[in-house]
Parts: C-alpha cells; sequence; structure tokens
C-alpha cells in the first residue's frame, strides 16, 4: 500500500520497535494491519567500538487496541537469528566487504549511518568476484 496512506500512529510504532517498514495491507479485521519490514538488530564485532546494526526480516499484525493505540504483534529475533547476523556480518568483514561511509570500492556493503547515530550494514551491490 502507498506510503501516504498508512496511518502515522502505526509508523510511530514500528520505528519504537526498530522496525523499518516495506509494507502494509489492511487485514480483514477493523483496525488491524499486516506488516513486513526490517528489524534492526544490534551485533557487536571484532575490532569495532560501537555496535553495528544489521537487518532481520519480520512480518506481523499491528492492530488498534482498546484505547484505539497501535499494538504489534511482531515476534522478536530469536538468539540464533542474532547469532546468523552477527556471523553474516563477520564474514563480510574478513572479506573485505564492508566500506566505510562514503568510500568507494567494489565491496558488496557499506555503513550508513542513520538520523539516530546508529551504524547500519547495508547493501551496496554485487562483487562477483
Amino acid at each position: 500500500m502507498g506510503p501516504g496512506r498508512i496511518p502515522a500512529a502505526l509508523r510511530a510504532l514500528l520505528a519504537r520497535e526498530q522496525v523499518e517498514l516495506l509494507s502494509a495491507e489492511p487485514a480483514p479485521a477493523a483496525g488491524c494491519w499486516q506488516v513486513r519490514g526490517r528489524r534492526w538488530v544490534a551485533v557487536t564485532l571484532g575490532g569495532r567500538a560501537a555496535p553495528l546494526h544489521v537487518a532481520l526480516p519480520v512480518a506481523g499484525e499491528v492492530r488498534r487496541g482498546a484505547h484505539g493505540r497501535y499494538e504489534a504483534a511482531l515476534p522478536a529475533p530469536t538468539a540464533e537469528e542474532i547469532d546468523e547476523a552477527r556471523a553474516f556480518a563477520a564474514s563480510l568483514a574478513a572479506h573485505g566487504q564492508i566500506a566505510a561511509p562514503g568510500a568507494r570500492g567494489t565491496a558488496s556493503h557499506e555503513i550508513v549511518v542513520d538520523a539516530q547515530g546508529r551504524e547500519k550494514l547495508m547493501r551496496r551491490g554485487f562483487n562477483a568476484r
């Protein structure tokens, strides 16, 4: 659904849940939405002082509660998913596939600093080497 039709309160709730909204569709029940997005989880990597945030896919439902507020029913990331995210980032770093913010080169991923100052791992292209 187009971003203009998604209620601002729903977007705000997902932002508090560290979820970047990718899609939202009204569910059959009134006041409910089926949502898909990326939940940003912090992982620590050796040699880095600050945590690196890695995206994990998340899907669930957001519904309007008894007092008119939206409530999210989104699964929390499991310890295994967080470990996999850490291993993925560590593998990219070990193979020189993470570029520093603003750096040029052939790395497949880069670190982007968001408005909250978090360093996020973002895909920037493919490297077939």
